[in-house]
């Protein structure tokens, strides 16, 4: 791969920019990764080049203020003609790091996967979770082939809905990657405050992204959910009492960056959500009592659940137990142990520690007695879904929340991102790191 093109030459579809009222720096950066991406690969390798994901949708989150400031990722599928060999994926990688783009804000990153012609059939065919039926209804073609068109129709009746529902786990873990070591003690109107209220804004809103589906709504954007709700409130049983205006705030909070609402509001009715989903999810009554006794009833109700409401389909099955097979390869276990970890489903028990590691800290900034039960159940689960080995983790309150964080931290960048070097960057860039 390599032939240069005359790479002014080329049509950039970037008209999409100007619609949504985005500034000329967002134009500017896309056109950057594009001249990026035909040098590495050769504009004759290149099928097509789509752009998906809240730029897409024209719910980017950003400042503008002479230099752009940037919250939300570039999401972006190549086709390519031939498979792209890994040398060039770590230059593409190294041409679109931060310090070449000119962006400072941690959120932000260009999140690329590549599949060739052939690889993305497959994808057409197989593979029907929420992100692809996002991509389909809202991405852009930047350059090449319109294969948007192509794609099979996504709806609830082929939805991967398993998929969909771990996204659940997904916004757990993002958060908690996310919450600095001095949390829940931030000074008012520092960086560290606004990234965190960003990231509860950002996973309240996926709430609807999951709960609709459920309900037999598919709908591709955060703005069309939310219109949803407001015409038909009457339709979505057991949907917390004003949670839709809770949702207009944070909508309103990560497309303009203004928050309205204190921490431990947004922490409280972040969990709240994600409580009614699993309580609905798992065919449970709403809960009428305090968040912690909702979350221990939820917490077991999951384990005795195991993975039924995250049932993925096919492909979405055969990745995760490629990861995991990966992952116990890296841990030096025989072919059995393989087999027996692949076997036995951990995402239950992952989610379980990461609700109980998020109510911990709101029971603390609540100045609960009952943390210390949450975090009690972490550990525990921590333990069964081999986070951590048993016993290791004998500290208590504080202390031993940020000291399981790093474990889980450490765990997740391998079982679920199968890319440490991200997660470590991620955390050095943030100036997170407790260890």
């Amino acid at each position: 791969m390599g032939s240069k093109a005359n790479i002014s030459k080329l049509g950039y579809q970037l008209g999409f920019c100007a619609a949504y009222h985005y500034p000329d720096k967002i134009r500017s950066l896309l056109s950057y990764i594009l001249d990026r991406l035909g040098e590495r690969l050769g504009w004759d390798q290149v099928v097509s080049v789509i752009l998906y994901g809240s730029t897409s949708r024209g719910e980017l989150s950003y400042i503008d203020k002479g230099n752009i400031d940037l919250f939300s990722d570039f999401e972006l599928e190549v086709v390519t003609v031939n498979r792209v060999p890994a040398k060039i994926i770590q230059g593409i990688k190294a041409d679109l790091g931060k310090d070449k783009m000119g962006i400072a804000n941690p959120l932000f990153h260009v999140d690329i996967s590549f599949n060739t012609r052939l690889g993305y059939r497959i994808k057409k065919i197989f593979d029907r979770r929420i992100a692809n039926y996002e991509m389909k209804e809202t991405g852009k073609v930047l350059y090449g082939e319109d294969l948007l068109r192509s794609f099979p129709r996504i709806d609830v009746n082929n939805l991967d809905m398993g998929n969909t529902n771990q996204l659940i786990l997904v916004r757990l873990w993002m958060q908690l990657l996310f919450l600095p070591p001095s949390f829940p003690g931030l000074q008012a109107g520092a960086r560290e405050e606004q990234l965190v209220k960003y990231c509860l804004v950002r996973n309240a809103l996926d709430v609807l992204t999951i709960y609709l589906p459920n309900a037999g709504v598919l709908l591709p954007t955060y703005k069309a959910r939310l219109e949803y709700i407001r015409q038909h409130k009457d339709k979505l049983a057991g949907l917390p009492e004003d949670y839709g205006r809770f949702l207009e705030e944070c909508y309103h909070a990560k497309t303009t960056l203004q928050f309205k609402l204190p921490m431990k509001e947004y922490y409280a009715r972040m969990l709240e959500g994600y409580l009614f989903l699993l309580e609905y999810l798992l065919g449970m009554e709403r809960g009428k009592a305090a968040l912690g006794e909702r979350s221990e009833e939820i917490s077991r109700a999951i384990i005795a659940d195991r993975d039924a409401f995250m049932s993925d389909r096919l492909l979405s099955r055969y990745k995760r137990y490629r990861n995991e097979r990966l992952l116990t390869k890296r841990m030096g276990k025989g072919i059995l142990n393989t087999v027996k970890w692949i076997k036995a489903d951990r995402r239950p028990m992952v989610l379980v520690t990461l609700l109980n590691m998020h109510m911990y800290i709101y029971q603390k900034m609540c100045n609960s007695n009952q943390a210390d039960r949450c975090l009690d159940m972490a550990i525990k689960y921590a333990e069964k879904s081999q986070m951590l080995e048993p016993g290791q983790e004998g500290v208590a309150g504080m202390e031993g929340w940020f000291s399981l964080k790093s474990k889980i931290i450490l765990f997740m960048s391998k079982w679920f991102y199968r890319d440490t070097q991200y997660v470590n960057n991620l955390r050095r860039e943030l100036g997170w790191e407790e260890d």
